[in-house]
Formats: structure tokens, C-alpha cells, sequence
């Protein structure tokens, strides 16, 4: 199941903050072939309940707001790795990515072998640990 973009640099990146774009497009330039290609701002979950009673144009407005994004989702040949981009990332982002990751193979591809990853630029104290532990990849950049 490939991506939607080629893993290049791109003029936007949907979902993804200022600081969130500079550890991504530092990814490119320094591991330009990782990933075959992309998607960015996956929607997994469907989102809160809406009321009966809610317009169609906002209920569908609402759906898209409260759905999780997982920032990127990278393919390369059979693999597929469920991507967190954060800066300084800490413990809570492990249980993010851990969540993406069964949300995607929940509601997008079940039978995925699929990687969760958390791309930074620093670690907090203790995050080597626990990722090996949760069996999350760490790429920093």
C-alpha cells in the first residue's frame, strides 16, 4: 500500500508545526532513502459521537476535528512505520505512537507490519529505555 506523496521535501506538510517541519525536512536531507514514499495527517478513529440534530456541512467539520492525526505514515516495500515527529520528546510520546499505531491497524490495515516511530530532535532522560521496552523506534535528527 503505498503513500500518496514521494519522500521528498515539499512546499507543506499537512499537520505538521514549524518546529515539527524542521525535524521532518532534516529526516529528508539526512535519511533520503528511508521511506519509498508517504502520507502526512492520517485520520484514524471515527471521531466523537455528533448529535442527530447537527448540520450536515458542521457534523462533518467536527468528525475531521476530532479524529486523531498521526503525523506521517512511511512506506517502504512491505513495511509501513507510523510516524511521530516531536520535539524533545518524552514518555508521552511513546504511549502516542503506541496508540497510533493500533488505531491504524484497527481502522486502515490490519494486517500491516507495521513500526511505530518517534522522529525528534533530543530525547528526555530515560527514553532509550523505555522505548526498547514498548518496542518503539527512535530516529533522531
Amino acid at each position: 500500500m503505498p503513500g500518496q506523496y514521494p519522500y521528498e521535501k515539499r512546499y507543506k506538510y499537512p499537520h505538521l508545526k514549524p518546529k515539527d517541519i524542521e525535524i521532518w525536512e532534516r529526516c529528508l536531507d539526512k535519511k533520503s532513502e528511508l521511506y519509498e514514499s508517504v502520507d502526512y495527517d492520517v485520520a484514524v478513529w471515527t471521531g466523537y459521537p455528533i448529535p442527530d440534530s447537527t448540520e450536515e456541512n458542521f457534523a462533518r467539520e467536527f468528525k475531521i476535528l476530532s479524529q486523531y492525526k498521526i503525523d506521517v505514515v512511511g512506506y517502504s516495500g512491505d513495511n509501513v512505520e507510523i510516524i511521530e515527529v516531536k520535539p524533545q520528546a518524552g514518555p508521552a510520546t511513546i504511549g502516542q505512537v503506541i496508540g497510533y499505531l493500533k488505531l491504524y491497524k484497527a481502522f486502515i490495515n490490519p494486517s500491516a507490519k507495521a513500526q511505530a516511530v518517534i522522529l525528534t530532535d533530543a530525547i528526555k532522560p530515560d527514553m532509550a529505555l523505555l522505548a526498547y521496552e514498548a518496542r518503539v523506534k527512535i530516529i533522531i535528527v
